[in-house]
């Protein structure tokens, strides 16, 4: 429900550029991703070094998305 709410407040469109900020563990990045499809472009940002290594682990499959930490 959370994630319907924010993807749907955001309105990604396919090839579209997102930053994530204050981004955890990749959860709305992820979403924003498939979203924003193989033409976008996602960045998470996250401060926290375990939660951005979990991050770019459950990203791997989004070879557009990136982390930085």
């Amino acid at each position: 429900l959370l994630v319907d709410a924010v993807l749907a407040a955001a309105g990604v469109r396919p090839g579209d550029r997102v930053l994530d900020l204050y981004c955890g563990v990749g959860l709305f990045t992820a979403f924003l991703a498939e979203a924003a499809g193989p033409a976008g472009r996602v960045v998470g940002i996250e401060g926290d070094r375990t939660a951005a290594e979990h991050a770019g682990r459950n990203l791997a499959a989004h070879p557009h998305a990136e982390v930085v930490r």
